[in-house]
């Protein structure tokens, strides 16, 4: 995919937009919300209201493809989430971070980032948060071709996204558990886990995640001959897939 020129942006905290500009195109969110400090503290007030401002900067610059700046925006964005003691906020920052630096092709930094997130988000016991770390470590697993570490760390994220009740995660989830089985030659395994991803995604009407699940269940045909299903499969709802997919189950505030 190809980005944009970065720009690099100023020191002064931008404006907060009238609307959210979260990352809100993939199908679950993968930011948990960080609830401001309850406090009279002009100072740990002031610092919420930047971190949460270089935040909804830092997406809108991903959106226009400003990869440095989004960057840049988050960085700024974490340094006030601390100075706030908000520590949910400081972990969403490492979280955005290790998408944008995959983006700019820094896997190290991803990994960083994303390990990072995960262990504030453990030290919190925000579950939510914990999955989709969990989520984004195991696509780079994936990516690297560690398939073991990759499906253990899905099904640990599956495990917590049914202790939340978050039914489209653990579809989303099934869906990459299939896609691991399928690369390693489970077929019959395969199968049973896009079917319950396919079942969740028709119960909530959801047709982007509906889509995949049907795109990776008609790979799952082609590859064992099954060309009628393979066809019926194949034919899905005309859908945008999300830039993020290779990286989250989704950001969510």
């Amino acid at each position: 995919m190809a980005f944009g020129n970065p720009r690099v942006v100023t020191a002064s905290p931008p404006s907060v937009p009238p609307t959210s500009t979260r990352l809100d195109s993939q199908i679950v969110p993968d930011r948990s919300e960080p609830q401001p400090i309850p406090t009279s503290n002009p100072n740990v007030l002031d610092s919420y209201t930047k971190a949460e401002a270089y935040m909804m900067q830092g997406d809108l610059q991903v959106h226009k493809s400003l990869l440095d700046s989004a960057i840049e925006s988050y960085l700024l964005s974490q340094k006030f989430y601390i100075a706030a003691g908000n520590g949910v906020g400081e972990a969403n920052t490492h979280h955005s971070l290790g998408i944008t630096y995959y983006w700019r092709d820094k896997l190290h930094l991803t990994e960083q980032s994303f390990q990072a997130a995960l262990q504030l988000y453990l030290k919190l016991n925000n579950k939510q948060g914990e999955a989709n770390a969990r989520v984004a470590i195991s696509n780079l697993h994936s990516r690297h071709g560690r398939l073991d570490a990759s499906e253990e760390s899905y099904k640990a994220a599956l495990r917590l996204y049914e202790e939340v009740g978050n039914q489209l995660g653990q579809a989303e989830v099934l869906t990459r558990i299939g896609d691991i089985q399928q690369r390693r030659m489970l077929l019959d395994s395969a199968k049973q886990s896009y079917e319950k991803a396919l079942q969740i995604s028709i119960e909530h009407k959801n047709q982007l995640q509906e889509g995949h699940v049907r795109k990776s269940m008609g790979d799952l045909f082609t590859r064992i001959d099954n060309v009628d299903d393979a066809r019926k499969n194949s034919t899905v709802p005309s859908i945008s897939i999300p830039m993020l997919e290779i990286l989250t189950v989704e950001p969510t505030r």
